[in-house]
């Protein structure tokens, strides 16, 4: 269902993870060019005074994201999140392949014996798209993703 107030908690992340053996590492092959300008979104009053606009930030440049989560809801800040793999970057011109592991987040350890769980990875060229941020324009490519386990 599409919450037209709150994207975000129209999203739901995640497919149903069946494994039992540990995320270990998020391995990827990928490349990134920023978009040339940077931008804020900007929404001020309410209802149909509602106004969204958009505010240069010159300093800024644009970041990737690669985030492999296991579990969550809202997956930037649920505390479902039990292990999570995230690197983010700047320009990178051809593709390269990085190995990132699953830490940790502190919210519990995996037991895929008493509870259920979602894997989800999320890519994307603007690292703070979820609060309206990025550069339009910026361009990630990638080329293979791999979990592993152990």
């Amino acid at each position: 269902e599409l919450d037209a107030l709150a994207p975000l908690k129209s999203t739901h992340f995640g497919e149903a993870y069946r494994g039992t053996k540990t995320p270990a590492t998020f391995k990827f092959t990928y490349k990134y060019t920023p978009g040339p300008k940077f931008f804020n979104t900007i929404i001020t009053g309410e209802g149909a005074n509602t106004k969204v606009t958009a505010q240069e930030v010159p300093d800024k440049t644009d970041e990737c994201s690669l985030i492999a989560y296991l579990d969550g809801t809202n997956i930037n800040d649920s505390k479902k999140v039990i292990l999570k793999a995230a690197f983010s970057s700047g320009v990178q011109n051809s593709f390269i392949e990085k190995t990132i592991n699953f830490e940790p987040t502190g919210n519990g350890s995996f037991d895929p014996a008493n509870k259920k769980y979602k894997i989800a990875i999320v890519c994307t060229p603007s690292k703070e798209g979820d609060a309206y941020k990025g550069a339009p324009e910026s361009t990630l490519w990638i080329k293979s993703l791999e979990v592993t386990y152990q």
